[in-house]
């Protein structure tokens, strides 16, 4: 059972998700309004964690592929963790 203060919450994080774009995180009122078109810089970013993730997938797959009677892929998930001997600067 739900307290007050957890129902309104939730529903003041429904209303935040409900006006946030889905792609982007931006405010929709403010990201879809029409005098924004060609007013946003875009930096791409690289996530290392999800970098390694899927370095380490398509090595997988790369032997499967080679040796489909010894590796099964099915069901495998991969979990990154942190390093932090091999974290730079």
């Amino acid at each position: 059972m739900w307290t007050e203060d957890d129902a309104e919450l939730a529903l003041a994080w429904q209303e935040i998700t409900d006006r946030t774009c889905t792609g982007c995180g931006h405010p929709i009122d403010e990201s879809m309004d029409p005098s924004t078109d060609g007013a946003y810089d875009v930096h791409p970013v690289v996530c290392n964690s999800c970098r390694a993730v899927q370095h380490r997938q398509e090595q997988d797959q790369k032997l499967a592929q080679e040796h489909p009677d010894r590796i099964d892929l099915a069901g495998r998930r991969y979990v990154a963790e942190l390093n932090e001997g091999r974290r730079r600067g």
